[in-house]
């Protein structure tokens, strides 16, 4: 079934003008071409875009964590040398050995000017710096503090020895719990040991700070987490899920999609604080710009194949132009057909094929006037009666033997269309070639006679011509004895039985065929055998056809070509010689030729 459909659409479209067939296929390829290119064009044009972005958002989000690391490690370094300041560890000894309000004085004025100058150091980044030590809250005096604290009742204390896994620990944005000031800190929560007392320090982070510098990337979407997932900077919770998803990430940068958006992803971390710089970018603009640019590529690519395809129309039609003038004089009327000439102005196949045929016609045009003129001549010499009826047979082989070449030139210019449509030159140029070798056969300088060795390679030109056209359903092979090739045989006899079992032997079974001509030499006689491997013939019918060749018939409509070399063969060798059908239904049929064994000086020209 599948077989029967694709024959049917290979019909379908080798029944189509060439120049539709060149345009469908040039079409085609034309657009897949633009596919493929638009395709690896953008694949390519959007990775290395994409790359590019990604680079730079790397390099933006590692400036921004570089920035937050350097004003970690200073607001670190300004701590440990508070609490490292031999002064202030004096003051911190005396007011634990002896709380009373002298050491309570000197250790309120010290760390007084130690918190204003750890503040200062820090500029915005850092709020300001409390100490707590036996329960005691101290502060720069600066700041507008809320009511006294107890450092051990608030949750930042419960927290820290709850969770804290080392000296320091981080607690996400809330509300000031100590100054009267508006906007959030980020409390950081320090723990030391002077001589035996536990003493707190706790360094206050603004948030307004890290907000403000996030601002200046209002290209970026920018956040900061701690370590936790908790936002140190507040963003709304939309892009939670990307954000949780890159903290425990370790590439330079991903892709991440969210609510159908597709988000170039980039992070740095600040070791020191246990914070993480998440950076998202959306690819949809660059997707955008990729497409416009893609379009504006393909429509130059459609333009440039425009312009190649009209080429291609132009180039086809200066190929079957000529040839369909070729065919339409060929359907002219006989008489009209054999006055004219066909003029082709250039030396390339179709200009061999055209002088061929002028070559032709000027024979037949030569032979219908000596026809003319011989006929002319007998009919005012009565005494050679006899002799005239002779010349009359020879007229009728001569005709009957002209109108065989017309109608092969006018199939084989068809196989000529069919290679044009599968653009194939060489091809069309080795057909080219055969043909003009089968007629240079055909025409034989005017002599009715040639070797048999001549009649083979007539009917191997015309094989060749064949099995271009019925490409992989077309194989043929000869079987002729060396000794048999030096005889001599009337020309075009073979041809049209091989053109016969192609036709109604091959085509009609639907898969490929084979055709094997074959030669026999017996004692007077010469057996030519054309076989093919076709759909064969039903007995009544073979036998009807055996009929007609036994008894001269010559105008049946069952193969014209068949019976017209029958009557040549009787015409020339008498009516002993001739044709005989063998066939078996579903297995093929089998042309048997026998003429008289003649050598070439024998015939009479």
């Amino acid at each position: 079934m599948k077989a029967l459909w694709f024959r049917r659409l290979q019909r379908f479209f080798n029944d189509k003008p060439i120049v539709w067939k060149f345009i469908v296929i040039v079409a085609s390829l034309d657009v897949l071409g633009c596919l493929i290119t638009g395709e690896i064009y953008y694949q390519y044009s959007s990775q290395t875009v994409i790359k590019g972005y990604s680079d730079n958002l790397a390099r933006e989000t590692s400036i921004v964590g570089d920035y937050l690391q350097e004003k970690s490690s200073t607001l670190f370094t300004s701590l440990f040398g508070l609490v490292t300041n031999n002064t202030l560890q004096n003051c911190i000894s005396q007011y634990c050995a002896s709380p009373n309000a002298e050491n309570t004085t000197k250790l309120v004025a010290e760390l007084n000017d130690d918190l204003k100058q750890t503040t200062f150091l820090n500029g915005g980044f850092l709020r300001g710096v409390l100490v707590f030590i036996n329960d005691q809250m101290f502060y720069d005096f600066s700041l507008a503090r809320k009511k006294p604290v107890d450092f051990t009742s608030t949750d930042l204390y419960r927290q820290f020895r709850e969770e804290a896994t080392g000296y320091y620990m981080g607690f996400p944005a809330m509300d000031d719990p100590f100054f009267i000031k508006n906007g959030k800190v980020i409390p950081i929560v320090f723990r030391y040991e002077f001589y035996g007392q536990e003493t707190y320090l706790v360094a206050l982070v603004e948030q307004a700070f890290l907000t403000t510098y996030l601002e200046n990337y209002r290209q970026l979407n920018l956040f900061i987490t701690d370590g936790k997932g908790h936002p140190v900077v507040p963003w709304g919770g939309a892009y939670d899920a990307v954000v949780q998803q890159r903290i425990n990430s370790s590439d330079d940068v991903d892709i991440s999609k969210l609510k159908g958006v597709r988000y170039l992803v980039s992070s740095a971390t600040i070791a020191s604080l246990d914070w993480h710089v998440v950076a998202l970018e959306s690819t949809q603009p660059l997707v955008e710009q990729q497409r416009r640019l893609l379009l504006f590529v393909a429509l130059v690519l459609a333009l440039i194949n425009a312009g190649g395809l009209a080429i291609v129309i132009a180039t086809s039609k200066s190929i079957t132009r000529p040839l369909n003038q070729l065919v339409t004089l060929m359907e002219k009327p006989t008489k009209e057909r054999f006055s004219l000439s066909f003029d082709y102005p250039y030396n390339n196949e179709i200009g061999k094929l055209s002088s061929r045929y002028n070559m032709m016609m000027e024979e037949i045009r030569d032979l219908v006037s000596q026809l003319n003129e011989k006929i002319e001549d007998l009919q005012n010499e009565e005494e050679h009666l006899q002799w005239e009826e002779k010349q009359r047979e020879k007229a009728e082989f001569r005709a009957l033997q002209a109108q065989i070449n017309p109608h092969f030139l006018y199939n084989t210019l068809n196989s000529i269309s069919w290679l044009a449509m599968e653009q194939k030159p060489d091809e069309a140029a080795v057909i080219a070639t055969a043909l003009g070798r089968f007629y240079q056969i055909s025409l034989s300088n005017g002599r009715e006679f040639i070797s048999v060795d001549e009649e083979i390679r007539h009917v191997l030109s015309y094989l060749t011509i064949q099995s271009r056209r019925f490409k992989d359903v077309l194989t043929y092979a000869t079987d002729i004895p060396e000794e048999m090739k030096k005889f001599s045989i009337i020309k075009i006899v073979l041809q049209p039985l091989v053109e016969n079992a192609i036709n109604h032997g091959i085509k009609p079974l639907g898969v490929p065929g084979r055709v094997l001509v074959k030669g026999l030499v017996h004692e007077d006689s010469l057996e030519f055998r054309v076989t093919d491997s076709g759909v064969g013939i039903q007995k009544e019918k073979l036998d009807l056809l055996n009929d007609h060749l036994k008894n001269g018939v010559t105008d049946s409509e069952d193969g014209y070509g068949l019976f017209n070399v029958n009557a040549r063969i009787r015409l020339t060798y008498g009516k002993k010689y001739g044709i005989v059908l063998e066939s078996v239904v579903g297995e093929g049929t089998t042309s048997v030729v026998v003429i008289p064994k003649r050598y070439p000086e024998e015939e009479v020209r």
